[in-house]
């Protein structure tokens, strides 16, 4: 396994590691689980968003900050914090730009989910 400590906290890592039983096979379960939510949440995010719906934007920025920081995802989690941020004190200026970022940064969560398989 390479260096994932630029994708994954590894202090994190290493705690659900330790849940599952010092294997990756509970680690990737929920890697695998919150990559088919991360798809969801983002386009909940853009379509509240689009729509204008602060509220639903909001609770869909909170559920996907709440899953990453919980799995220690560095840069998704740097991303999702600021947004979190902006969006409770309705500043919707970088909804679009953040949205893009996260989905630059899918690549890496393949790249950690691959090297732990």
């Amino acid at each position: 396994m390479g260096d994932l400590t630029s994708i994954i906290d590894p202090v994190k890592m290493e705690e659900l590691r330790k849940l599952g039983g010092d294997t990756n096979e509970f680690l990737l379960e929920l890697l695998n689980n919150y990559q088919s939510r991360f798809a969801e949440l983002i386009t909940e995010i853009e379509g509240h968003h689009n729509a204008g719906n602060l509220d639903g934007l909001r609770r869909s920025v909170h559920s996907l900050k709440g899953a990453t920081v919980s799995l220690g995802l560095l840069n998704i989690s740097r991303i999702i914090k600021d947004l979190d941020a902006e969006v409770k004190q309705a500043n919707v200026d970088n909804v679009e730009t953040s949205i893009k970022a996260m989905r630059d940064l899918e690549p890496e969560l393949l790249e950690l989910i691959a090297a732990l398989q």
